[in-house]
């Protein structure tokens, strides 16, 4: 899963801000989500976090240009989060 991780940043208060590759290595075109991973701190098995935005492009460079900014805005983080209902404190 590590090898998926295509971003990541934290967020002040702990989550991980995420865009992750979810087609396979090499697979064109690339598909990718962002997802914010609240989970850090305490050990949950199995599942993943809610997929916030999918993407699919025909390279991670251009997965990347189009989901980094968002990725780093916390203001659109959050907004994506309320629009699917997310309790937004992380």
């Amino acid at each position: 899963m590590a090898d998926d991780i295509l971003f990541e940043r934290m967020h002040p208060l702990g989550a991980a801000v995420r865009i992750r590759r979810t087609s396979e290595p090499g697979e064109l075109p690339v598909t990718a989500v962002l997802e914010v991973e609240r989970r850090l701190k305490r050990a949950v098995p199995g599942g993943s976090p809610p997929r916030l935005l999918t993407v699919t492009a025909d390279s991670e460079a251009e997965i990347i240009a189009h989901l980094e900014p968002k990725a780093q805005a916390d203001e659109v983080v959050v907004g994506l989060m309320r629009e699917m209902g997310l309790e937004t404190r992380m």
